[in-house]
């Protein structure tokens, strides 16, 4: 099986990530062993044992993530940068609209309607609607609201950057991705930044990112039917290319998994694949909204 024939080559591949990952800024981000990804209700003391905690700081008071950082956790709060789950508008617009007229409760100008319908175009599979990177309307909201509440409001020492990969559906997004990146690091210059994927757009923003967090780095997840399953080998193939392109920057990379709890060989899988690569690994149940299964072993 593939990921076992890396297991020669492990210490080699973990040294070359130390090396690249020693460039990274000081003091932003030290090199971790182990961490969660978790949008479930807080569960502080849990957290605790893990050098790092991406969180979804809304279900946070500024206290408990004072008290996981005052336990030695770097806190990593969740931003979607790519997609929304809010409702556009409270009400619809009147029909028909009236022409030249805008409606005060019209679409905001950075949802991405690629049709025209008036309706913003929306991930199936997930529920939530598409933005457009590029609009001065969403970095705005990025910049001066979304990212300050969770840095600023709430208390976390970083972000965490999902639905990077909204460019890869709408690849005229991305200049407007990039820029966005690049602004978040330039106001937030001692935060660390870690983005989620975003493979067609890292060699633009790795050296704004102090880390890329590799979803599905052995596995894939179905929200529609809660399934996962392993990567067939055409795709892990396809994965350690990638893995290796990554690795030419500065970056340090976590691998985040897919396993149900009931099917203790895709979890075993994912484990040594990730273990022979030298990665630093969570593997978590598809919702994100339990504990890891395994996040590496936690701290000292």
């Amino acid at each position: 099986m593939r990921f076992l024939y890396i297991n020669a080559a492990a210490a080699v591949t973990f040294l070359i990530a130390m090396i690249h990952f020693s460039w990274a800024a000081p003091g932003r981000l030290p090199f971790i062993k182990g961490y969660a990804c978790y949008y479930g209700q807080p569960k502080v003391d849990e957290l605790s044992r893990f050098p790092l905690a991406i969180i979804e700081t809304g279900q946070y008071t500024p206290a408990q993530i004072a008290q996981l950082k005052k336990a030695g956790t770097i806190v990593i709060g969740y931003l979607s940068v790519g997609e929304v789950l809010e409702s556009p508008r409270s009400k619809p617009p009147p029909s028909p609209m009236p022409r030249n007229v805008p409606h005060p409760l019209a679409l905001p100008p950075y949802y991405l309607d690629r049709d025209g319908d008036g309706t913003p175009d929306k991930n199936g599979g997930w529920g939530s609607l598409y933005v457009d990177a590029r609009s001065p309307a969403w970095q705005k909201r990025v910049l001066e609201e979304l990212a300050p509440r969770v840095l600023s409001l709430k208390g976390a020492d970083g972000l965490f950057l999902d639905t990077l990969d909204t460019v890869d559906v709408y690849p005229e997004t991305k200049p407007g991705m990039i820029d966005l990146v690049k602004k978040l690091r330039a106001k937030f210059p001692k935060a660390p930044i870690i983005a989620n994927r975003g493979f067609t757009i890292v060699e633009a923003i790795a050296p704004s990112l102090d880390g890329v967090l590799f979803e599905a780095f052995s596995t894939r997840y179905n929200p529609e039917t809660n399934r996962t399953a392993l990567h067939p080998p055409s795709d892990l193939e396809w994965v350690d290319g990638v893995l290796a392109k990554i690795r030419a920057y500065p970056v340090q990379v976590l691998a985040l998994d897919y396993a149900d709890p009931q099917d203790p060989k895709v979890k075993a899988a994912a484990e040594a694949r990730a273990k022979a690569a030298g990665l630093t690994y969570s593997i978590s149940t598809g919702s994100l909204d339990k504990l890891p299964l395994e996040g590496g072993p936690g701290k000292p």
